[in-house]
């Protein structure tokens, strides 16, 4: 895989996940309230990760023709990138 496209799929998987949190929260949409001791977060927190892993999967399938070897590589960024958030 070309690494100008490679780096095009992560900004925008980066953006989308950004953006979906801002309007999730503003929107108040997707909110994991916490209501006890066993919730690590004390604010409300938008759930939303998978979705944004999932625009991207489609978006760039549509756009570009890739191998299955690509798709695989192209779901697992954002993956991560959602993840990351969790640590």
């Amino acid at each position: 895989m070309e690494l100008k496209k490679f780096l095009v799929i992560f900004l925008f998987s980066v953006s989308i996940q950004g953006f979906l949190l801002y309007i999730f929260r503003k929107w108040k949409l997707f909110l994991d309230v916490p209501r006890e001791d066993r919730k690590i977060h004390k604010e409300p927190t938008p759930r939303s990760g998978g979705l944004g892993i999932l625009i991207t999967l489609i978006v760039f399938c549509f756009l570009y023709p890739f191998t299955l070897l690509e798709k695989l590589l192209i779901f697992s960024v954002p993956l991560i990138v959602s993840s990351m958030g969790r640590l």
